[in-house]
Parts: C-alpha cells; sequence; structure tokens
C-alpha cells in the first residue's frame, strides 16, 4: 500500500508539472481496494494464502498431539516403564516439535512473500488504470487522500468512484478472459 502511495504521488507531481492548468483530483487508495472487484479478489487471494499457512500449522500441532497421545496410552497401564524407551520416543516428539516449528516459520515467511508480491501486482494494476482513467478524463494530477495530508476534498475532486468504476470494468474483462481461455482449453 505504501509503493501504491508513493507511485500516486510520482505520477501526480509528474502530471502537475506537464499540465499546470488541468485540474488537480483526489482518490482514496483504502477506498478503492475495499470498493473494486481487484481489491476484493486480492482479499480473497490473500485469505486463501493465509488459509493455507493456518492448515499447515493446525496439521502439524495435531501430529505432534497425536504423538504425545500414543505414548500416554502405550504406558497408560505399565508398572514397569523402560525409561530408555520413554526417554527416545519423547526426544522423537521434541524433534517432531522443532520441525514442526521450521515448517510453520518458513511457511510464514512463505506467505508474507506471496502476499508482498500480490500487493505490488494489484498496486501496478491499479496505478495503470488510475493514469488512463487520468488521460482520459484530462486530470492534471492525481493525489492519494490518505497520503496527501489533506483535511477537506471537496466531493467533486474525490474521483475515487470513477477509479473504481474503471478497475471493476478491467477486472471484469480479466475474468471474461480467463474464463474463456479455460473453456477453450477444455
Amino acid at each position: 500500500m505504501k509503493r501504491l502511495i508513493g507511485l500516486l504521488l510520482a505520477v501526480s507531481s509528474v502530471a502537475a508539472m506537464a499540465a499546470p492548468t488541468a485540474q488537480m483530483v483526489f482518490i482514496d487508495s483504502g477506498d478503492i481496494m475495499k470498493k473494486s472487484k481487484m481489491g476484493a479478489a486480492f482479499e480473497r487471494e490473500v485469505n486463501d494464502i493465509r488459509n493455507e499457512a493456518q492448515t499447515l500449522a493446525m496439521s502439524e500441532q495435531s501430529k505432534i498431539g497425536e504423538m504425545e497421545k500414543n505414548i500416554s496410552e502405550k504406558y497408560k497401564g505399565s508398572k514397569v516403564v523402560d525409561q530408555m524407551l520413554v526417554a527416545a520416543e519423547i526426544a522423537e516428539i521434541e524433534k517432531a516439535k522443532r520441525h514442526a516449528g521450521f515448517s510453520i516459520e518458513e511457511k510464514k515467511r512463505e506467505v508474507t512473500a506471496a502476499i508482498e508480491a500480490k500487493e505490488r501486482e494489484i498496486s501496478q494494476k491499479i496505478m495503470v488504470e488510475v493514469k488512463n482513467v487520468a488521460e482520459k478524463q484530462g486530470w492534471g494530477a492525481v493525489s492519494d487522500l490518505r497520503a496527501s495530508g489533506c483535511v477537506f476534498v471537496a466531493e467533486g475532486l474525490n474521483k475515487t468512484d470513477d477509479v473504481v468504476k474503471a478497475i471493476n470494468l478491467k477486472h471484469d474483462a480479466e475474468v471474461a478472459r480467463a474464463a474463456l481461455g479455460k473453456t477453450k482449453t477444455a
């Protein structure tokens, strides 16, 4: 999101210098993410990525719980317990816990990297659409309400909904192309 804001500020500065008499407008990058179909798709993808990681963590914890339960049940009625055998099984559980911890940490890193990649991807798509809409509408500069330090912007200058409409149209076209591609290959 910070990159989106930085890109918006850069585009708005360049556009303002190129067309000093053109209108300066504002958008709300947070609203674009909330209101657009692209933002909703992004949220679904992020949730899927997080759910996959959570499933792995629960699976690892379940395996360890099963191992601990098996030891308890194995030696429950036993009067004589071979301490060496119990120690070896406990060591296996500790090894499994360490392995699970490493697996979970690795998955967290993968999740973070995947989410950051998705954020960069959607930020880039949004920036392209902001630029396209700005050029079509003749806006000289576009600034993000979340980054500009604005206290007030007149309703007519907030063009977030115009950008959301353009993003939704592009998203619908991409989804339709993807569905058509799947139909052709099926």
